[in-house]
């Protein structure tokens, strides 16, 4: 079969239209001041404002009018904010206002540091997706400023239906009256990957408020956030799916309930991440209600649930049973770590995680289940928490706990210090204190009771520290009971074996070094080449109550060396959560730089172009023939 040259020229002129045609829609903005397009020139293909720049609004004002998906860039030579002010409202065209979007929008920027969209002077939030199949991308952007006291949600961007991707990005300093406080969304798909969302305030859901949608977050990080009642860092209600991996949450700051995560109803599973450094009445860390959570390598750790005396509202709708406790109140200081929300009915399941150094003002140091919920730890290393009165690692009230593989070492409070619960051995775990602690042990465990003459057990542990893995861990000393005390047919998830611990060494070692692997007790394996740690004795205190080492030594007055510096990848929280505690609000920087705007450029879509007269030579070429038979293969 042979192709006509003037057919084969013809299908040629075909296919480079296509290509043409599927590449015509991208805006690049030349501007950083904040422009309307004319009325009468929406529609016309081109991004020009009545001063002749391409602005950011203009270009989603031609997208929307146009009816199709646009990519948007920023002229490489263009630094700075773009600061949104034209305020105005009642109108979803992108005219005044917030970015209403209605179509496809995917905006590239040139590096958090280079390109900001700044709402601080517009009074509203920045984007909002008034289509359900709008779609909203993001990527080497910062977006701060959005929001106002007379903004409900979503300050950042507010969405129901369509979806949301944040790459590469960072949402800063936006503020609502109501929940959402970077991010409100109703039956949308959001994705957040490799980003930062910090120092974000609202009533509820300082950083995020989801409803109904999917959220998956990867290697990003959520700190510094502020929520008045409930939900510091995310509340994630009824979603159909919800994955979170390789993430920070961390000096999130609630009021209220929940520090860091809420979750009602749908499933969670929250895999490599760290809940660090959270602060609230009650669950600092992690609040459910009716959920199914799966925690997999991940640290809970340093999450402090502390006291209100002005007590929290929406927690006297609890009606709990308190089967050996008093004074139930919701004055707070409960559950640091993990807790049951209202109800209870939640199911969880923890495999090679860390759950260390959480506070509880009033007690359950670490997690409390309430009525009808379910905890199964598989290989948990659970040490170190501690609460005032009950439970200072777990507490249940009409709940249970199961667990194999598991420390549960360390832990104090002045009634039920390792727990307070109603706890099922699966065999294998070591408890070093089962004092008050409802806990049935199994053939293999290795139990310590401080009521008795068996006394404690000391785990000999690690203090906490980068071990290696994605997150922060325990290890093991060298005389630590834990070694090769795990199960000899393999430590599971309760259905698989495990390969790996939660640093991501091989599970299975042979620590005691009697050449027989078996799998350590708790979240870490012992490696015979490990170094014990080495506790230094405390400096020796001279009377006056000081160090006495280096009195000869002329105290440095250099301050902190470049070395010493943060590294600009590190999230950091200047003053916001102790502002707030010491009154003063939530301290935030707005940007508002003046920078002179580049000389304006207009962007002609030479694209169009070109596909006209591709259609032309076409016409003319391919049609020429006498009868305007169609073109055929001969």
């Amino acid at each position: 079969m042979r192709i006509r040259h003037k057919n084969f020229f013809c299908y040629f002129i075909l296919l480079l239209s296509f290509i043409l045609s599927s590449h015509l829609y991208a805006f690049e903005v030349d501007t950083l001041i904040d422009e309307a397009e004319e009325a009468a020139d929406l529609g016309d293909g081109y991004c020009l404002t009545p001063s002749g720049s391409c602005s950011l609004r203009a270009a989603i004002q031609e997208a929307n009018a146009q009816a199709i998906d646009v990519e948007i860039t920023f002229d490489s030579d263009l630094s700075g904010s773009v600061q949104l002010t034209l305020t105005g409202d009642e109108e979803d065209a992108a005219e005044t206002g917030d970015l209403d979007i209605e179509v496809g929008i995917t905006i590239i920027g040139n590096g958090t540091d280079e390109t900001v969209i700044d709402a601080s002077n517009l009074g509203d939030r920045v984007f909002h997706l008034v289509a359900s199949g709008a779609e909203l991308v993001l990527k080497d952007v910062r977006v701060t400023g959005g929001g106002s006291e007379d903004i409900n949600s979503g300050g950042a961007i507010k969405a129901e239906g369509g979806s949301i991707q944040i790459i590469d990005s960072k949402i800063d300093n936006c503020s609502t009256e109501e929940h959402g406080g970077a991010i409100d969304t109703d039956s949308t798909e959001v994705s957040i990957e490799s980003s930062i969302l910090t120092e974000n305030s609202s009533n509820a859901g300082g950083a995020m408020f989801l409803e109904n949608g999917s959220v998956e977050i990867s290697n990003s990080s959520i700190t510094g956030n502020l929520a008045s009642e409930a939900g510091a860092g995310i509340i994630i209600f009824l979603p159909t799916s919800a994955e979170i991996s390789d993430s920070i949450f961390s000096n999130n700051f609630s009021n209220g309930l929940v520090g860091a995560i809420g979750v009602a109803g749908g499933e969670v599973s929250i895999t490599n991440t760290s809940i660090t450094n959270n602060y609230a009445t009650h669950f600092s860390g992690i609040g459910s209600y009716i959920s199914t959570i799966d925690i997999v390598n991940s640290t809970i750790a340093e999450n402090v649930a502390f006291t209100n005396s002005e007590g929290t509202d929406d927690c006297v709708a609890l009606e709990v049973t308190l089967d050996n406790m008093e004074d139930y109140d919701c004055t707070g200081g409960k559950a640091a770590a993990i807790g049951d929300l209202f109800q209870g009915n939640s199911t969880y399941t923890i495999t090679n995680s860390t759950i260390s150094g959480n506070r509880a003002d009033d007690y359950a140091g670490a997690v409390m289940l309430l009525n009808g919920s379910t905890m199964v730890l598989n290989s948990v290393t659970v040490a170190n928490n501690t609460a005032e009165n009950y439970g200072g690692g777990l507490l249940s009230i009409e709940a249970t706990y199961q667990m194999q593989n598991t420390l549960l070492v360390g832990n104090a409070a002045n009634t039920g210090p390792d727990c307070f619960a109603e706890v099922e051995s699966l065999d294998y775990n070591l408890v070093s204190d089962q004092a008050d602690c409802r806990f049935t042990a199994a053939e293999n465990d290795l139990v310590g009771d401080s009521s008795n003459e068996a006394g404690t057990i000391e785990a000999n542990i690690k203090t906490l520290s980068d071990n290696g893995g994605s997150t922060e861990t325990h290890g093991l000393n060298s005389d630590s009971p834990a070694i090769d005390a795990g199960n000899p047919a393999g430590c599971t998830d309760g259905a698989d074996d495990l390969e790996t611990d939660q640093d991501g060494d091989a599970r299975v070692i042979d620590g005691n070094e009697n050449e027989v692997a078996t799998c350590d007790i708790g979240a870490t394996e012992y490696d015979p080449s490990d170094v014990d740690e080495v506790i230094e004795e405390p400096e020796s205190l001279n009377d006056a109550g000081t160090s006495t080492e280096g009195d000869d030594e002329e105290a440095s007055d250099e301050g902190i060396t470049d070395d010493q510096n943060p590294d600009e990848n590190d999230v950091t929280v200047g003053g916001g959560i102790e502002n707030y505690l010491a009154g003063g609000g939530f301290l935030g920087c707005q940007l508002n730089p003046d920078v002179e705007p580049l000389k304006n450029q207009s962007n002609v879509p030479w694209l169009l172009v070109i596909l006209l007269l591709s259609m032309l030579i076409f016409r003319k070429v391919c049609h020429s023939r006498e009868g305007g038979n169609p073109v055929h293969f001969e």
